[in-house]
């Protein structure tokens, strides 16, 4: 795997963490 991979993966892995607390604030508040 080359460092243009990790950084891709890495980079899906932190932008769905971050929708999912999203979207877990917002259904939280409800």
């Amino acid at each position: 795997m080359s460092l243009m991979d990790f950084g891709a993966i890495c980079g899906a892995l932190v932008f769905l963490a971050l929708l999912g607390l999203l979207v877990y604030k917002m259904s939280f508040r409800h």
